[in-house]
């Protein structure tokens, strides 16, 4: 066999590519994935066993180990990210993440204030793709005033956040109703 011939036939002789179906790739901080489908432009789509979770994820992240699961908690070991639909850049999701933050902060913080203690976010909500529907739905942002959320005032004494329970207060209203609490 020639030397010419026998190049061409290593040419067209492909590698197994690092990135086909099945192979197995450590995340940074989600544990590991599995890929089940290659897509056009380096692109593929990869599964994470422990939730099922599937992303679409560049090769280069991957290689990177720049892939997170959206379904394990990131915040206080009990909030989630899930399948956020909403450019991070928009107004309403850098309102609502802080909104949610914050509220996940006063119930499962070590540093969390006194007056939290015991309270806790509905199961729905630990998901911030959850919270954001329930946000953009309810939020009044048609209002000059500062607006917060509040969970005791549509159900007295409530210690739990969440869809039924919670609404928008301007931040007089809240300081009104933490006060006459307080006198009682």
């Amino acid at each position: 066999m020639s030397l010419v011939t026998n190049y061409y036939i290593k040419k067209s002789m492909k590698k197994p590519s690092k990135y086909a179906v099945d192979t197995v790739h450590p995340t940074n901080k989600s544990g590991e994935c599995i890929v089940v489908e290659s897509l056009p432009k380096y692109r593929i789509k990869v599964k994470f066993p422990d939730t099922g979770t599937i992303c679409e994820v560049s090769t280069a992240n991957l290689s990177r180990g720049r892939v997170f699961d959206c379904r394990v908690p990131s915040h206080h070991n009990i909030g989630y990210h899930g399948d956020v639909l909403m450019p991070k850049s928009w107004p309403e999701y850098k309102k609502a993440i802080k909104t949610w933050e914050s509220m996940l902060w006063r119930c499962y913080s070590d540093k969390q204030p006194d007056s939290y203690v015991g309270c806790s976010v509905h199961e729905e909500w630990h998901n911030f793709s959850n919270f954001l529907n329930w946000f953009v739905a309810t939020y009044p942002f048609y209002s000059e005033e500062v607006m917060q959320l509040d969970k005791d005032i549509k159900v007295p004494g409530n210690r739990i956040y969440g869809a039924d329970t919670c609404l928008w207060v301007t931040q007089e209203e809240n300081l009104k109703e933490m006060t006459d609490r307080m006198r009682k």
